[in-house]
């Protein structure tokens, strides 16, 4: 453990330069305000830092008080200002880190190792609740002692629902359905399987795509886990009890099953994922299940049923019956469910929370996006995940032999570009041999990023951002409190 140092607590006043932002000033077109690169071309107007409503220098103090905080734990922490090639290379010269950042050439990192000892508590949520997003600040304000705070997974936004007409995109839900099978805009849903086990409750959902995860220990450990798959299970609706099996979990033909789920991995051949269609359930009596979030994390719900004939959502799962049912579904009935562990079964029985739904990375590089170019994938994300060229704001949760860690790589200004799906384990294998020599990274996860990426040091119930929190349509420049909908939280040891 290291030399104890003196907590220090947040500035009376922090400096609060988000609040200066006019409430609608990211409302009507923010990618004209922000610098984005796309492909290898680079595109829009750089905003930092000509604007002055974003001073990243007022992050000082948090992050020389994370760094202090992490330190006294036995922990390390990183910042600084990492160049990137324009030809996308990876070399690392000497000078591979700057103290000032370089125009157009430097994406400002921040991020840290914890020790298992450090951490005395976790925490995972979806804090969406009727559709409304909280700020970050509310949702914190309670919690007593030193946290480190990253975003999670995944969500369905109002853009991912509506109809192209109404300011959605072309490949929204509600864009793709027919009227019967469409969505209500506050259909916010957590895009993944979980689970949680709340005192004697269990709410559970199916995985989507069947990717990676993150989970809470029932001591309070974080957890990350590569692969789900989903076998078999059961869903409850009422009082009426669907079973399925391993095989009948998206099955090429029906084959007279009397139960099959389809989750969003279904698909046939092709990769034109714009133009993607498949109908399922044909003959057959289909019931759509999405979730809702209820404040702290999400719960089942039917979204709607159908006789005969379905187009496979990118968002949902459905139960699809070979018999009609007897009793009526009722839309706003219980749904609960049931299932064979979804992984290592030892780690499945010790976890109190599980969220599936996040990117694995290989520590040598990612080269093939695997599942994540599945046309639900795509459909299912505002930025197009499969390219792995593209710079972006981003956030990764990383395990090595001896620790556990999130890094925050951020992008979206003139002064900080973020950085591909490419370059980023090779950038991060660099950050931790620096940080710690003798530690190996085991396993990386992405999650979601844009403006979503959130880094943030909470003391007693106080936020301070520890990155530059990109802009976006749900978020202002610079501010931690805005579309944070799901994340992790790790207390430390006072």
């Amino acid at each position: 453990m290291a030399e104890r140092i003196e907590m220090r607590e947040f500035p009376s006043k922090p400096p609060p330069f988000w609040k200066k932002t006019k409430k609608q000033y990211f409302q009507k077109d923010p990618p004209k305000f922000c610098y984005i690169e796309n492909d290898k071309k680079i595109s829009g107007t750089p905003l930092w830092p000509k604007d002055p409503l974003f001073h990243p220098e007022n992050l000082e103090i948090y992050l020389q008080i994370a760094k202090e905080e992490v330190q006294r734990v036995g922990g390390k922490f990183f910042s600084g200002h990492i160049p990137l090639s324009p030809t996308r290379t990876i070399k690392f010269p000497k000078d591979w880190l700057k103290n000032q950042p370089e125009r157009l050439t430097t994406t400002f990192t921040s991020g840290f190792l914890l020790p298992a000892t450090a951490v005395l508590e976790s925490r995972a949520g979806f804090y969406i609740k009727e559709g409304e997003v909280p700020s970050l600040q509310e949702t914190v304000k309670n919690m007593k002692g030193t946290w480190l705070l990253s975003n999670l997974g995944y969500f369905l936004t109002p853009k991912l629902i509506k109809e192209e007409k109404e300011g959605g995109l072309a490949t929204s839900h509600n864009s793709r359905h027919p009227v019967d099978e469409h969505l209500p805009v506050t259909n916010n849903c957590y895009l993944g399987g979980f689970f949680i086990r709340n005192n004697n409750e269990w709410v559970a959902y199916p995985p989507h795509l069947c990717t990676g995860g993150v989970g809470i220990t029932k001591e309070g450990k974080p957890v990350l886990v590569n692969d789900c798959t989903l076998r078999g299970g059961a869903v409850w609706i009422d009082d009426k009890k669907y079973a399925w099996n391993a095989g009948d979990v998206n099955p090429e033909t029906p084959n007279n099953k009397a139960v099959i789920i389809y989750t969003p991995s279904l698909r046939t051949k092709g990769n034109d994922w714009q133009n993607y269609r498949r109908f399922i359930g044909e003959n057959r009596f289909n019931i759509i299940i999405t979730n809702e979030g209820l404040g702290n994390y999400p719960q089942p719900k039917i979204a709607y049923v159908k006789a005969g004939s379905c187009l496979q959502p990118a968002d949902a799962i459905v139960i699809s019956l070979q018999k009609y049912p007897d009793n009526i579904i009722d839309k706003n009935g219980f749904v609960r469910f049931e299932f064979e562990p979804w992984f290592d079964k030892k780690i499945w029985d010790n976890l109190a929370c599980f969220y599936e739904g996040v990117l694995p990375l290989s520590p040598e590089g990612l080269k093939d996006f695997g599942v994540w170019q599945h046309p639900h994938a795509c459909m299912t994300q505002e930025t197009f995940i499969p390219n792995r060229y593209r710079r972006e704001p981003r956030t990764v949760l990383v395990k090595t032999n001896k620790s556990f860690g999130a890094f925050a790589f951020s992008g979206r200004y003139e002064y900080s570009i973020g950085i591909s799906f490419e370059e980023l384990p090779l950038v991060l294998n660099k950050i931790v041999n620096h940080l710690a020599p003798d530690e190996t990274i085991q396993q990386i996860m992405g999650l979601d990023g844009g403006s979503g990426a959130k880094l943030c040091l909470i003391k007693n119930g106080e936020v301070g951002a520890l990155n530059w929190v990109a802009p976006g349509f749900r978020n202002r420049i610079g501010d931690p409190n805005g579309n944070t909908y799901s994340c992790l939280l790790l207390k430390i040891a006072p």
